[in-house]
């Protein structure tokens, strides 16, 4: 599946470490050892009166999410 999702976007998943996501934390906390993948579209000057989010990642996210669903067993 993995090398699937790789092809149809046609880059390799970069894995880094941002502090991001309220809800990741909040889970972290309650839950030991609790392993957590969050993922979103490009968003540019966030926590601005200017936040805005790339509308073609968006559209990516939503084919990888549909994709990862489609082949969860």
């Amino acid at each position: 599946m993995w090398k699937f999702i790789f092809k149809h976007f046609n880059k390799k998943i970069k894995k880094i470490k941002i502090q991001v996501c309220l809800e990741c934390g909040y889970f972290l906390d309650k839950i030991p050892n609790l392993q957590i993948i969050a993922i979103a579209p490009n968003i540019y000057d966030s926590h601005s009166p200017y936040k805005r989010a790339s509308i073609k990642s968006a559209n990516n996210m939503w084919k990888f999410i549909v994709i990862l669903l489609e082949n969860i067993k």
